[in-house]
Formats: structure tokens, C-alpha cells, sequence
């Protein structure tokens, strides 16, 4: 049964483990569409509350893969819907096996509770579920310049979780949050809400609608005191804490975000496009139309922040929006043509301007700290292309005790840093084969070495489950020329 299988699945925390365990039952009876229905963001089914049910109460009996057509071929083409659908769901949940009731109720809940969601049946079936539409940015270079035109617009770089958050209707449950990778954020209902608010007129006229950006945690502004206060102090300005958003938005995506941490998520975004003009080729309004649509539609609001934008002339004026926002601490800027439509794909419209390279590559194997059994010392990590390996050991950090009343205290373990030495070698096993972001330099021939180069100076930033592929050398060093030899 595949109950019985996705119950394997959930039982490991190995995601090595949990993949030999889907490829070996890819085969099974329906096991495929399951996973395509419970995972291809095409399907809706829009009931949003499981409804009540006697388990095979109904006169007649079912089978699983009857119910699937139900859900497919009836709900989510909307031929039946309201009230009639749930009616019609409810009959069929009624009159199915216990276990495969329990799948059905999954699939509508868009989530197996197995750990393992459309990333890895992709790895199973190729292609079952597609990637998450996206409009992506080039990589700095003198060429990738070229396709600029001015006037064009110079944006601050966000540094949060990219989310494209699509919103087809008025509840909550019809604002769907991704990932890059096509996985759901969850617990954000809040953002959702003022999501629904503030396209409500929008939709009206264009129909579902994309909002893209990046969730960012914002810590909320310190307390004033009675002096401050009394002399008319404003409340101190919130500031964007980058090396929390990444984790908390990684526990969205885990489900394991709390209330608080809900409560100061943020969304930065930057563009407003049409679902048909993503998933229907009707082709978008320019960037111009699109993004003063979106500052008009979320001004003034504290949850969903429009991006901060500035008019360049010239390629001198973007460098010194740039230098400024780089003084100030901040990534840099997206160089931005003004007439450009949505694209899926990596965009010649959008330049990326950075101080640091940043680069997403895969973690092949770990190394243990030479100091301590118990803690991790360096990561091995490549790209999916092969031309890039090197180690890294530097951006982990060792903080495992805290000092309260004067005592130093252990951390508990689920509040250690991400990047924890300690926290890491616990789950090296997990970690192989999950992509992390490091910041370097540059690239370097490495000694002895053809076939592929090393980092210069690299230092992890983050781990992003959020992502499943990394960068090739290509789309990190657009402008490098190296003789790479095949072994």
C-alpha cells in the first residue's frame, strides 16, 4: 500500500535514505500520480477544510485510483465545485480503504508528510512536477552590459529567501508561497492576507495574479525609554537581520515556524505578473507598467515591501547607486531594463551587481574538525558541471554555550545557528547532496588540476534548501576563460 511506503519514507531522516526508498517502489500502483497531484502547482482543488467522513460508510466501494481521476479530471477543472464537490469528495472518501482515504486527504493538503516532496520525485520520474516558473538574473560581465539599456532602473539587491507567492482567489489557502525549487512556504498567513487585500482590484481585472520577491525577517524595533519618550523620540527603524531570514524561512518551509517568527516576516518584492502571462504565453506588460502597478498596489504597507528603485541614466549613475548601497552593508543593486516582459528563464533584461561573488554549489562530501571528533571541520562541495571543486571551512560557526546570571549554559540544540560545527556533524549525512551558498573572490586554477578550478577565498554563507541546482561555471564567471580538459 502506499501508505505503507510513505510511512518508510517519513520514518528516516536520511535524505539519501528516503530517495533509495521512493526509486525502489517508483513502480508501485499510482504511486507516481500521487506525487503528481500532490505536488503540480496546476492542480487546485480549492476545498480548504477536509470535509467530515464515515470510513466505508458509503453503499458503494472505491478504489484509490478512482478517486484520483476525481480529484484530477472533476475538481480541479472545476466541473464540479462548491459545495457539490465537497458533497462528491466526501461520498468518495466515504467509500475508499481507510489508507487510501488518509492519501487522498494528502494530496488535497498538497503534502505526503513524508519528507519527501517534489524535489525528489523529480530525482524518481524526471520531470513530473515542473520547475517553479522564474525570471532570473545574469551574472555580471561586460557583455551581460550590453543588453542594458538606459534609462534603466537600479534596484537594491534583496538578501532574503526568493518567493513567488500566487494568489488565485480570497482565502488563505488559495495564496500559494514557493520556493526556487517549487517547494511551499508555510505559516505565513498573515503575509497571505495582505497579499489577497492589496491585489484584491487587480485580479479583478487581470485574474490570478504573481507577486516575486524575497521573504526577509525583520526584527522588531527596540522599546523606547520613558526619557526618550517623554523628549519625543521616534521608535528605532526595524532592521533586516540577513543571517536569520534564511533560516526562518527555511523552517516556513519545514512547517516548523513559530507564531513570533511569523509575525516579522517580510516580503520584499519587485515584480507583478499575470498568472496566464507565466503559465498561458499571453505575453506581460512591460517592467516599466508592472512595477509602478506594484508600488502603487503596496504602498504603505508593513508587511510587503516594494523594493527600493532608482531611475540611471548611464552605467556611472548605476555604479554609484551601487557603491552607496555597498558602503551601507548592503548585496548591491539588479541593473534592470525598463521595457523588458516576463521571461522564464535567465534574463539578459537584468544584471546582477555584486561586491562579493556568490556562488551555489553542492556539498559531495564533509570532513571532520581535526581538533574535535564532534564537530564538523570543512565541507567538500562541486558544481553539477564537474568544473568547479573546492573545500570550504571557513563561515561555520562554534558557539555552543551562553552566558546567563554569570553561568555558561549549553544552547539546545534546535536553537544552534545553522552554520553550527557541532550542530552540522550530527547530520553530515543529510548534508551531502544539499546546495550551499558561498561568498569568494574570484576563481583559481587548481594545482595539478584541469578539469576543473577551485574558489578563491571561499566562505559559506547559508544552506539553501530552497534551491536544487547549482550554478555552472558559465553563469558564476561569465566572463572566464579556462582550457577545461575531460578526465
Amino acid at each position: 500500500m502506499i501508505l505503507d511506503v510513505l510511512n518508510k519514507i517519513a520514518a528516516t531522516d536520511s535524505t539519501n535514505e528516503k530517495l533509495a526508498i521512493l526509486k525502489l517502489n517508483a513502480n508501485h500502483t499510482n504511486m507516481m500520480d500521487v506525487y503528481r497531484l500532490a505536488y503540480h502547482p496546476r492542480l487546485q482543488y480549492g476545498i480548504k477544510k477536509i470535509p467530515y467522513y464515515d470510513i466505508q460508510s458509503s453503499d458503494t466501494e472505491r478504489t484509490l485510483e478512482e478517486a484520483l481521476h476525481l480529484l484530477e479530471k472533476v475538481i480541479a477543472t472545476r466541473k464540479v465545485t462548491g459545495n457539490a464537490a465537497i458533497a462528491m469528495l466526501t461520498d468518495y472518501l466515504s467509500s475508499l480503504p481507510q489508507a487510501d482515504a488518509i492519501i487522498v486527504e494528502r494530496i488535497i493538503k498538497r503534502d505526503l508528510e513524508c519528507g519527501a516532496s517534489a524535489t525528489m520525485a523529480n530525482k524518481v520520474w524526471k520531470d513530473l512536477i515542473p520547475k517553479q516558473p522564474q525570471m532570473l538574473a545574469s551574472s555580471y560581465s561586460e557583455k551581460a552590459l550590453t543588453s542594458i539599456k538606459f534609462p534603466a532602473y537600479a534596484q537594491l539587491k534583496a538578501d532574503g529567501a526568493r518567493s513567488f507567492a500566487e494568489i488565485y482567489g480570497d482565502d488563505v489557502e488559495d495564496v500559494k508561497m514557493y520556493s526556487r525549487a517549487g517547494n511551499e512556504y508555510k505559516g505565513l498567513d498573515n503575509l497571505k492576507k495582505e497579499l489577497i487585500s492589496r491585489t484584491k482590484a487587480y485580479r479583478e481585472v487581470h485574474g490570478a495574479a504573481m507577486v516575486d520577491g524575497e521573504l526577509v525577517y525583520i526584527a522588531p524595533s527596540a522599546p523606547k525609554s520613558a526619557l526618550e519618550s517623554m523628549m519625543g523620540e521616534q521608535d528605532q527603524k526595524a532592521v533586516v537581520l540577513r543571517s536569520e531570514s534564511n533560516g526562518i524561512a527555511n523552517k516556513s518551509l519545514k512547517g516548523t515556524i513559530n507564531q513570533q517568527e511569523a509575525a516579522y516576516m517580510s516580503f520584499q518584492v519587485w515584480d507583478l505578473v499575470p498568472t496566464k502571462s507565466i503559465y498561458d504565453s499571453e505575453k506581460s506588460s512591460s517592467y516599466k507598467v508592472r512595477f509602478e502597478q506594484l508600488e502603487s498596489m503596496f504602498e504603505g504597507s508593513q508587511r510587503v515591501l516594494t523594493i527600493e528603485n532608482t531611475l540611471v541614466n548611464n552605467l556611472e549613475e548605476a555604479k554609484a547607486i551601487y557603491k552607496n548601497y555597498v558602503e551601507q552593508g548592503l548585496e548591491g543593486i539588479i541593473l534592470k531594463n525598463i521595457d523588458s516582459v516576463w521571461e522564464n528563464k535567465r534574463s539578459k533584461n537584468l544584471v546582477k551587481f555584486k561586491e562579493e561573488l556568490m556562488v551555489d554549489l553542492r556539498i559531495v562530501d564533509v570532513q571532520v574538525h581535526s581538533k574535535d571528533e564532534n564537530k564538523l571541520g570543512a565541507v567538500i562541495l562541486a558544481s553539477d558541471d564537474r568544473k568547479i571543486k573546492v573545500r570550504c571551512g571557513s563561515g561555520f560557526t562554534d558557539t555552543d554555550q551562553i552566558k546567563v546570571n554569570g553561568k555558561w549554559i549549553d544552547i539546545p540544540f534546535e536553537d544552534l545557528d545553522e552554520l553550527n560545527r557541532k550542530r552540522l556533524w550530527t547530520i553530515k549525512d543529510q548534508l551531502i547532496g544539499t546546495i550551499a551558498e558561498i561568498k569568494c573572490n574570484g576563481w583559481v586554477a587548481a594545482e595539478g588540476r584541469t578539469s576543473n578550478v577551485s574558489l578563491f577565498l571561499p566562505i559559506i554563507q547559508k544552506l539553501r534548501i530552497d534551491k536544487t541546482e547549482t550554478n555552472t561555471f558559465e553563469e558564476a564567471f561569465p566572463d572566464a576563460k579556462f582550457a577545461f580538459q575531460e578526465v
